[in-house]
């Protein structure tokens, strides 16, 4: 199996996959694998849900439903310093 070399990872996400891999007694490749694994399964399980909401949703409501997603976004930005 081909290995995946993740660079320009932070120190911080970095110290916490080990951290993660540490606690379930896994290399730091397999703790690695793991979290991407679950990551991927849920950005999946996630995307149906919407997929499946959007749907049951009319044009209105949809258009609705993203206006109100990208204002809850930008209200979350901070000034750039």
């Amino acid at each position: 199996m081909p290995t995946l070399h993740l660079t320009g990872l932070t120190p911080d996400l970095v110290s916490r996959v080990r951290a993660y891999a540490r606690a379930r007694e896994l290399s730091t490749t397999a703790g690695a694998a793991q979290l991407l694994a679950v990551g991927l399964q849920s950005v999946a399980a996630r995307t149906a849900g919407a997929t499946a909401l959007n749907a049951s949703r009319t044009p209105q409501e949809r258009s609705e439903a993203a206006r109100k997603a990208v204002l809850a976004r930008y209200a979350g930005r901070t000034a750039p310093v």
